[in-house]
């Protein structure tokens, strides 16, 4: 992808965004309760940030509470279609 295509936030399709940081996602986890897909880098950091303040981690999109070690993993399907859209 070109540099102008990769910078240009009007062209990135909002699925392709990560609700988190609102940048093109690169390495889409999903975070479950909700089944949505982040970046990982800004999911593990929202994680720690919760878990430092020693707050519940929530699901960034429904605020459910959850564990992050049991429940996120990479969406390599989403990965892909990024890929190919680049």
């Amino acid at each position: 992808m070109s540099e102008s295509v990769a910078e240009s936030d009007e062209e990135i399709p909002d699925c392709y965004r990560c609700p988190i940081s609102f940048q093109l996602m690169e390495n889409p986890y999903i975070c479950l309760p909700s089944g949505r897909s982040c970046e990982e880098s800004a999911l593990r950091e929202y994680i720690k940030r919760r878990e430092d303040s020693q707050e519940n981690c929530e699901d960034p999109i429904t605020k459910e509470i959850f564990d992050p070690k049991n429940q996120n993993g990479p969406n390599r399907a989403l990965k892909e279609a990024i890929e190919e859209w680049k």
